[in-house]
């Protein structure tokens, strides 16, 4: 079944491990290969014609020269910039814009756990076609940062007990420490991003056929 729907311990579900520089707690981030994100939404069989957000229904059909009203987001000069920027080869290439979402759900009604999730579409579906949950996807999960649980780690392995012993040989070298000089709980989010955001960088950088 992996293999059948292309789902491979490399491209779903990878956990890495970090410790946060604000807290200094160690969080394991469960992320997806970005590419495989981007070929998944791309060639899901669902999208219809009426999806697409195109000028005149042309994939390669450049911004017009004067736009009179603000439509969806192609219609704006962050759009209209960044394709005169970026677009060196027309009738070739297509500016595919990524919009991002951040969300947390409850797991439960009377339970503090929530599963909080990034999520992105393209900006070449329409307002309507970025509505169908099935035209989103996910790029990873932002966990819950527990501190007085990897301090109480932290204190376990350091207090020379003989059970305490081998644990400390298992435990991140800065966890539970004490947060560094000016490290806050913005660095630790951002810190997070990053490595969601991380297989993004060479589609970002270099664009794909």
């Amino acid at each position: 079944m992996h293999k059948r729907y292309n789902i491979d311990k490399k491209i779903y579900n990878i956990a890495k491990t970090v410790t946060l520089p604000g807290s200094a707690t160690t969080v394991t981030i469960m992320v997806n290969d970005a590419f495989f994100m981007f070929q998944s939404l791309l060639s899901d069989p669902r999208i219809t014609d009426e999806d697409y957000l195109f000028f005149d229904n042309d994939p390669f059909a450049p911004p017009p020269a004067n736009i009179n009203v603000m439509g969806d987001i192609n219609t704006g000069l962050a759009y209209t910039k960044t394709y005169k920027k970026l677009i060196t080869k027309p009738g070739k290439q297509i500016l595919l814009p990524v919009i991002f979402y951040i969300d947390g759900a409850a797991t439960g009604h009377f339970v503090d756990l929530k599963i909080t999730a990034v999520k992105f579409t393209f900006g070449i579906l329409n307002r309507n076609a970025r509505g169908k949950h099935y035209l989103w996807r996910t790029l990873g999960y932002i966990p819950e940062v527990s501190t007085p649980k990897s301090r109480g780690n932290r204190i376990f392995a350091e207090s020379n007990h003989m059970d305490a012993e081998m644990y400390r040989h298992t435990l991140n070298e800065n966890e539970g420490r004490r947060a560094s000089a000016g490290a806050n709980k913005a660095q630790d989010f951002h810190t997070i991003l990053a490595i969601i955001l991380e297989s993004m960088l060479p589609l970002q950088e270099n664009g794909f056929s």
